[in-house]
């Protein structure tokens, strides 16, 4: 589960905020990203209102998320992919490597 935490109150104000089972998260390009291991997405949260804004669907069981260079670069475990996500439109694409990708960095 993945919830928004008021550091002056140390208390949870908001919970339920991405998908099922959250894997690994970044922040970038606006937004707080989680991959969601069970669903193969990949969850758009707006900080400011700790609100998912959106869902696109990867390969499956995304396990590592980075941002950097102008996108969102998912790694999915189960397809051996890397999917590439440009933010501003939500368009993916993949990348083929290796068995069983775990985690990325940008």
């Amino acid at each position: 589960m993945l919830g928004k935490i008021d550091p002056t109150g140390n208390r949870v104000t908001k919970s339920g905020i991405a998908g099922g089972s959250p894997s690994a998260l970044a922040v970038g390009e606006g937004a707080v990203w989680t991959a969601n291991y069970l669903e193969n997405t990949v969850s758009r949260i707006l900080p400011e209102t700790a609100s998912s804004v959106a869902t696109p669907t990867v390969g499956r069981q995304p396990s590592g998320i980075a941002v950097g260079e102008g996108a969102v670069w998912v790694t999915d475990r189960g397809d051996d992919l890397v999917t590439r996500i440009d933010p501003s439109s939500g368009s993916a694409i993949t990348i083929s490597v290796g068995d069983g990708p775990t985690g990325v960095a940008v």
